[in-house]
């Protein structure tokens, strides 16, 4: 039924207001979509934005509008329907006509707010004419009925302060005899006056030891503010900022939407609408372009759709990963109930798996109140996460403490907790993680490196090593400004702490920690302080021991006897070691005789495989026909190289973990302090002194473009340890072995762990060669081949080189390797190196090699990067490292010869680099 038609504008007005905007507000949400397109609301206006009495003139004045017409009807209607059965209820209970229809009409919409002009609609609305008189008997009713219900409720209000009256002397009786219990409290009070004395004097001793947790002056606690406003979203852009969870769909990477964040800086959970369109701002699944890539992460995307013009129903989203906003995850440990308990669980590790880099690691204090610390996973110096655990760094001094409530919890439909802001802000406390004392020696260890240790010259790096552990038990150096900043101290306190830790020093470094061959290898370093230490010693001991120094001339002139017995004695052993001196020398003569056999053969063995080169044909039916003993050399290769078993399957790729501790490795800020580690661990892997800083040069270079290598020759896979271990020993490292039939799924494992270096050994061998293309895949990952024998290379296909540039190490090692690195790491602070193009860097004698274009451009890139983190690099170095080895491996030696001799390309190379070569490779 249509009840508007028949209304006047007033009675329009009033029939809305009856209805109240409360109730045309739930309509507009369910039908927004409708809103917008009819500009009922303006544009760029939410309906949840509106206000009640907006919501009530936007119905009036749009009332002619379907939607609403039809709710207006069927909402009198269901009003009126109810009216109605009230009048039936009424009636049946005994009530005149008239008082039924005031009983009913007092409880309606109709009576709120009460006036003649609601109850004569009324009457209208129900199609039944009535007189002035009439509604005002009708009004009377209604306040009498009102006037009533207020009435009892007045009686109901006397009888509860009645109730009220007779609990208040309940109060005062419970007083008095609380007060009794009072007095009997006073004379135990005063029973502990005594041990409250002797608790001050207790705690005026604690007051000198820094607590744990403490409240910090203003300035100190807006340090650590993590709050930036100009990265919140605008309020005028049409860009929507989320907090979105990273899923994949079918093989393709998506984003789920789960909360946006409003220019306050405060997130909102996001409800999809079923009947709007799921675009736009209704979209709870975003497409993914960039960020991290890993199924379950939360991250911050600002994203905005973009119309289709070709098609309507769809469109465009462009989506960009924000790097400074960050989602706080909220964590609550239940089973711990401190600081104190979650500061030690943290050191230890907490097993969790973490779903943002930034998360507050909480306690329960009861009735919705929490306290934690904020961690930040992305700064190694006050974090780690690795393996599902997050530890404290151990350079971690200071973490800041939040307290929050159950409202600033942000409760995911996954169960997965936020911090409802977008920053923590400034903290309420800070925790202190160590005392001062360790701060202090934590500061001292620090300080020291290796690059200003290494100056003094005559300290060898096992010496610097050890001394290094020696000073990471005691207390050393000036350091207070440094303790002023760590601890947040004033300059008088932070005097005072050092002056207790040179009293520790003291107490520390006795007589026989002075013996310690560290100590003595330091003082040896200063020839004139180790003068003046020696004649101190000496002098103050010779007037402690006047007495012994003469009962010890005494004993020497009897030992003068003795002596002139040994001397006859060393005479007799002199003859017999003679004699085995001249044994020596035979079975020397004997054993380069056969070296020289072994040199011939091999010469022999070296001009047939030249021969082979040229008539391969020849070389394989000749290798056809071979007999003999078989010489089995990869079999112990292959012994030692064995593949880890799982089961009764063996896998072919194997991974080796990185350091968990940070202390004994040396940072990185630099590709300088990288070159420098790196220099320092070849050297442990063979490499000679000359060629150090040029290798270190060269395999910096293609790690930084992750240009795969194949190393050739004696300590190959020590050079690849130790290169390793210099860049990112923190780092998990691969290594495969191409042993056996080609395994995919060993292949696709690659990577898993987070290696950025995985070494590659046995690469020509069997059917593995053919696979390069699907093993060096990932362009994330510096790949390093090793293979002992460089005669085997020229053989392989010559196209292997444009996947692989060789190295042969024959040329630069001159020892064992040792085995042992120690390694370095990128400290937080590291500097990206950015590449340049040098073009008058670039070889003419490489550009008009014959060498496949990529290779030339490959080289071209290396070099250009050698340049650029090693100054100092030689011609020398350049040829080694990248020029010799892949036209020796191409077999293009007499391109080389020609350069060489070419007066206008010629190659500059030293003289003794030439007689190197030519002891290795013959004439060039």
């Amino acid at each position: 039924m249509n009840y508007i038609e028949g209304l006047n504008t007033e009675e329009k007005v009033t029939l809305c207001s009856i209805i109240t905007g409360k109730r045309f507000k739930a309509l507009f949400l369910k039908n927004e979509s409708k809103c917008l397109k009819l500009n009922i609301i303006r544009n760029g206006f939410r309906v949840a934005s509106l206000t009640n009495q907006e919501t009530l003139l936007a119905a009036i004045d749009n009332i002619k509008e379907a939607f609403i017409l039809t709710y207006c009807n069927k909402t009198i209607g269901a009003m009126l329907k109810a009216i109605q059965k009230s009048v039936d209820d009424s009636k049946k209970k005994g009530n005149t006509d008239s008082d039924a229809l005031a009983i009913a009409l007092e409880s309606s919409d109709f009576a709120n707010p009460l006036s003649l002009n609601n109850i004569s609609l009324y009457f209208k609305l129900i199609g039944k004419d009535s007189t002035v008189e009439s509604y005002l008997q009708i009004y009377k009713k209604i306040e009498h009925i009102r006037g009533q219900r207020i009435k009892r409720l007045e009686n109901e209000k006397n009888h509860l302060l009645l109730q009220i009256e007779e609990f208040d002397q309940k109060i005062d009786d419970m007083e008095s005899e609380y007060e009794s219990k009072i007095k009997r409290l006073e004379q135990d009070k005063n029973e502990l006056s005594l041990h409250v004395v002797s608790l001050k004097k207790k705690l005026h001793d604690l007051e000198s030891i820094p607590s744990p947790l403490s409240n910090e002056d203003e300035a100190y606690l807006k340090s650590f503010d993590d709050t930036d406003n100009s990265v919140l979203p605008s309020m005028r852009s049409d860009q929507f900022t989320s907090l979105c969870s990273v899923v994949t769909q079918k093989g393709q990477t998506m984003l789920t939407r789960h909360a946006d964040l409003n220019h306050n800086g405060y997130y909102e959970i996001f409800h999809q609408k079923d009947d709007a369109p799921k675009r736009s701002y209704n979209r709870d699944k975003l497409y993914y372009k960039d960020g991290p890539s890993i199924d379950g992460v939360y991250g911050v995307w600002n994203w905005s759709s973009i119309p289709n013009r070709n098609d309507p129903s769809r469109e465009f989203i462009d989506s960009e990963y924000s790097k400074t906003l960050f989602p706080i995850e909220i964590v609550v440990l239940q089973e711990l109930s401190s600081l104190d308990d979650l500061a030690d669980a943290l050191k230890k590790g907490i097993k969790y798996l973490a779903h943002s880099n930034k998360m507050i690691l909480s306690i329960s204090r009861g009735k919705g109140c929490y306290v934690g610390f904020l961690c930040n996973l992305y700064n190694k110096k006050e974090c780690s996460y690795d393996n599902n655990t997050i530890t404290a760094s151990v350079d971690c001094n200071v973490l800041p403490v939040y307290k929050y409530t159950d409202n600033d919890i942000l409760h995911l439909n996954n169960g997965i907790l936020f911090y409802r802001k977008a920053f923590a802000g400034v903290p309420n406390q800070i925790y202190h993680m160590k005392t001062p004392m360790e701060i202090v020696r934590h500061l001292v260890i620090s300080s020291i490196s290796w690059q200003n240790y290494k100056i003094r010259g005559d300290i060898v790096r096992n010496d610097y090593r050890k001394f290094k552990d020696f000073l990471s038990t005691i207390p050393v150096d000036d350091i207070i400004p440094k303790i002023q900043i760590e601890c947040n101290y004033t300059k008088p306190t932070a005097k005072k702490i050092m002056n207790d830790f040179m009293n520790a020093v003291q107490k520390y470094v006795d007589g026989i920690s002075l013996t310690d061959e560290i100590v003595q290898s330091a003082i040896s370093t200063n020839s004139a302080f180790k003068e003046k230490a020696k004649d101190m010693i000496r002098l103050d001991w010779e007037k402690e021991n006047k007495s012994l120094l003469d009962d010890a001339q005494n004993k020497l002139e009897g030992l003068k006897d003795e002596y002139m017995s040994m001397a006859e004695y060393l005479n007799a052993e002199k003859k017999a070691f003679d004699k085995i001196k001249e044994e020596e020398k035979y079975l020397e003569k004997s054993i380069a005789e056969k070296e020289k056999l072994a040199e011939d053969v091999e010469y022999a063995v070296s001009e047939r495989i030249k021969n082979a080169q040229k008539n391969v044909a020849e070389f394989i039916a000749n290798m056809a026909f071979v007999t003999g003993t078989e010489i089995n050399i990869q079999s112990d290769i292959a012994e030692r190289q064995a593949p880890v078993e799982i089961g009764s399957e063996q896998h072919k790729y194997s991974v080796v973990a990185g350091s968990t501790t940070l202390d004994d490795l040396e940072a990185h800020h630099c590709w300088t302090d990288a070159m420098d580690t790196v220099v320092s661990e070849i050297g442990e892997a063979g490499v000679a002194e000359e060629y150090q800083n040029g290798l270190a040069a060269f395999l910096c270079a293609a790690y930084i473009h992750r240009q795969p290598l194949l190393l050739i020759g004696p300590n190959a896979i020590d050079i690849v340890r130790a290169f390793s271990a210099a860049i990112s020993a923190d780092k998990t490292h691969g290594i495969l072995y191409c042993e056996g039939d080609y395994c995919r799924r060993d292949i696709e494992n690659i990577g898993d762990n987070g290696e950025d270096i995985v070494l590659i050994n046995n690469v020509i061998m069997g059917g593995w060669i053919n696979r390069l293309p699907e093993i060096l895949f990932s362009k994330d990952i510096l790949f390093i081949a090793t293979h002992p024998y460089p005669e085997d290379i020229q053989v392989e296909p010559k196209s292997l080189y444009t996947f692989m540039l060789p190295v042969f190490t024959e040329i630069f090692v001159d020892e064992k390797a040792n085995g042992k690195y120690y390694g370095g790491y990128f400290d937080s602070d590291f500097k990206e190196y950015v590449y340049t193009e040098h073009p008058e860097k670039r070889k003419r004698y490489i550009s008009k090699s014959s060498l496949a274009i990529l290779t030339k451009n490959q080289i071209h890139k290396l070099v250009n990067t050698m340049y650029d983190i090693y100054p100092d690099m030689t011609e020398d170095d350049e040829f080694l490292f990248t020029v010799l080895p892949i036209f020796y491996a191409s077999m293009k030696i007499d391109e080389i010869r020609d350069m060489i001799n070419d007066s206008g390309d010629s190659i500059k190379i030293s003289a003794n680099l030439k007689r190197t070569i030519q002891n290795i490779l013959g004439d060039i």
